[in-house]
């Protein structure tokens, strides 16, 4: 399974689905905190630097999965 350099502290699980292989999962809000607190970002540099470098990136069918917590209501709202 692939994963994210530098950011163990913020795995999850591991997602599966049928017919792929397993992916390793994240959580979105502590990704934000290692970045925050490893490198000193703000909370928006983080996140700019997690969409365009993390979460943007594709490298493969086993590219790491990350999950931003949100309730049904939040869900329903934004979607």
């Amino acid at each position: 399974m692939l994963k994210w350099d530098g950011f163990d502290s913020a795995i999850i699980g591991v997602g599966e689905r049928n017919n792929t292989d397993s992916m390793i999962v994240y959580d979105y809000d502590k990704m934000i905190n290692v970045l925050v607190t490893r490198d000193s970002m703000t909370h928006e540099e983080a996140e700019e630097y997690l969409d365009f470098n993390v979460i943007g990136a594709w490298i493969g069918d086993t590219t790491p999965i990350i999950v931003n917590k949100k309730s049904i209501k939040e869900i329903e709202e934004e979607y």
